[in-house]
């Protein structure tokens, strides 16, 4: 783990109400890689997940960090050497780990690994292996949630263990669905589709489902994608006026519209219990071509541009100490992209 930047003072882009943290930014890249690295998740004691690209190859590899100590995720599934991509993805409280994996045609999907250094476990559902396989989230009892896709549409599941359990969302004329998101108390979050060609978001708690949208503009549809342990969801919404995604944030009933300020548009991805969200936002590129990507945080009412080496990549999440990882890019003199790295940002405590 190479610091790359000191403890830096963020400052205040949203309002002239002082709101900001120091954080110490560190380069985090699998030993020995000279290819582009991410990170996709990062637990309450640190753990880390996510993939990196070895020398001399297009291929992922997934992988686990904490303390310093690296360890491949994934490798010992059942493809031909060389053939595996994989690409760990959801992290727990126990280092329970789930992730992606492409190979050899009969074996494409997930996998859950119980542990950093334990055999992993394909996912089985209806239709393996023509299917596809989306994660949503990965609670600290060990139950996985997302999706699976057939010729036939999108279907939610949850699993438990090695056991998949259908999600069966009991709204009217429902004919696709997926869970993006679930919380240590349960509670699953997602979006389902209808046989007229709607689209809404859903919350599940104990069993009882409810349905809702934002209620910022019409003609829309919202994607919830996390759900805190004190229930804020967080997510985007696509909006008619200019087609672009922009964040909400629901808590207790009540809505707040995330646009970071001057954004073209704005992408949640992960919310802790302490309601900081973390994600990335569009800006317009100084010379008025193309846009520039970066990473932001929100608490209360208030944003934070995360301070990275280069332009940020897509891909954040957050534990409940406000540790923050993601992905940044190294740009040539041309602006084009020539090396990814994951990041860790901690706060000042």
């Amino acid at each position: 783990m190479k610091k790359m930047l000191g403890t830096l003072g963020l400052s205040l882009l949203a309002s002239s109400t002082a709101w900001s943290t120091n954080y110490t930014v560190t380069t985090v890249d699998f030993p020995g890689s000279e290819g582009a690295s991410v990170l996709f998740s990062i637990n309450a004691f640190g753990r880390v997940v996510g993939a990196y690209v070895a020398p001399n190859s297009q291929d992922s590899i997934g992988f686990t960090e904490q303390s310093g100590v690296f360890t491949s995720v994934g490798n010992s599934l059942p493809c031909r050497p060389t053939r595996c991509v994989t690409s760990a993805r959801l992290v727990n409280a126990f280092g329970e780990i789930a992730g992606h994996f492409e190979a050899d045609v009969d074996f494409p999907g997930a996998f859950v690994q119980y542990g950093p250094v334990a055999a992993p476990h394909i996912l089985y559902p209806p239709g393996y292996p023509n299917v596809a396989v989306t994660l949503g989230g990965l609670n600290d009892l060990g139950v996985l949630v997302g999706c699976y896709s057939t010729d036939e549409g999108t279907a939610a599941f949850a699993q438990v263990r090695n056991h998949l359990i259908p999600i069966s969302v009991p709204f009217t004329a429902v004919s696709t669905a997926c869970a993006t998101g679930i919380n240590n108390l349960g509670q699953v979050v997602g979006t389902y589709g209808t046989s007229t060609g709607e689209y809404h978001a859903f919350v599940e708690t104990l069993g009882r489902f409810k349905s809702f949208e934002v209620p910022f503009v019409d003609d829309q549809q919202t994607v919830p994608v996390a759900i805190s342990d004190i229930g804020m969801i967080t997510g985007t919404f696509y909006s008619s006026i200019d087609g672009l995604p922009h964040g909400f944030l629901l808590h207790a009933g009540h809505y707040t519209r995330l646009d970071f300020p001057g954004a073209l548009s704005t992408v949640p991805v992960a919310i802790n219990v302490l309601g900081q969200v973390v994600g990335y936002y569009e800006e317009p590129a100084a010379n008025r071509v193309g846009s520039i990507v970066r990473a932001f945080v929100y608490q209360k009412g208030h944003y934070q541009q995360i301070p990275l080496p280069g332009p940020a990549g897509a891909y954040f999440g957050i534990n409940a100490r406000g540790e923050i990882v993601g992905s940044y890019s190294e740009v040539d003199s041309e602006g084009n992209t020539v090396k990814g790295h994951g990041f860790k940002a901690t706060p000042s405590r």
